[in-house]
């Protein structure tokens, strides 16, 4: 996000039909926790004035996330929207190995951002930053 700030990225690679503007991050922290308990830690949080994001990712090589991932996201996004106050909370999830058919049509109809390892890799190559690497063993 840092990199991408400012700059206008093909929403291709968010699984949008227009161009994301990605905003000035005054604020950005990684696996940030709201409270004590279980699903409170964001991997990605970040504010650009009363707009936040909220990342989520799952590097599994070997199974597609599901529906039951991006409601843990969601809420998330709730618990952000309770703690923060901003306007407006815009999720993005990314999943190295992808999604289920019936994760991709409830994240289209959720408003959430998504990307899979081949749409980051180009996010990357369009902000000038090095691939992610083809062998995590």
């Amino acid at each position: 996000l840092l990199n991408a700030q400012r700059k206008t990225l093909p929403g291709k690679h968010f699984h949008q039909e227009g161009d994301m503007e990605i905003p000035w991050f005054s604020y950005l922290k990684l696996r940030e926790r709201f409270g004590i308990g279980p699903d409170r830690e964001v991997d990605v949080h970040g504010a650009a004035g009363l707009e936040h994001w909220v990342a989520e990712s799952k590097w599994h090589r070997d199974r597609l996330v599901g529906i039951p991932s991006i409601e843990k996201l969601l809420e998330k996004a709730a618990l952000i929207k309770r703690e923060c106050d901003p306007d407006f909370v815009q999720p993005w999830f990314f999943s190295y190995s992808g999604f289920t058919p019936d994760a991709e049509s409830f994240m289209a109809e959720k408003g959430v951002l998504w990307s899979t390892r081949e749409d980051l890799d180009a996010l990357l190559d369009h902000t000038g930053l090095r691939r992610l690497p083809t062998d995590l063993s």
